[in-house]
C-alpha cells in the first residue's frame, strides 16, 4: 500500500491570542513528520472537519487575576 500523508486539522480559540504563538511552530513541526496540515480560527467561523483523519483542539489556558496565589 502507498503512503499517504493524513490530513489533520488544527482548529482553535484564539479569543487572547495565545494559541497563536504556539501554532506556527506546530503546524511547521507536524508538516516536517509528513503530516498536511490546515488551520482553522473557531472565530472564523464553521468549517467542515470530515476531509480530516485528525483533529487537534487548541484553546488557552489561563488563571484570572484573582485566582493567582502569591507565594513569598
Amino acid at each position: 500500500m502507498p503512503f499517504r500523508a493524513l490530513r489533520l486539522l488544527i482548529l482553535f480559540d484564539d479569543a487572547h491570542g495565545y494559541c497563536q504563538r504556539v501554532i506556527p511552530r506546530m503546524k511547521e513541526l507536524l508538516e516536517h513528520r509528513a503530516f498536511l496540515v490546515d488551520v482553522h480560527r473557531i472565530q472564523d467561523g464553521p468549517i467542515d472537519v470530515t476531509p480530516y483523519k485528525g483533529l487537534i483542539l487548541g484553546s488557552p489556558s489561563y488563571l484570572p487575576a484573582e485566582c493567582m496565589v502569591r507565594i513569598r
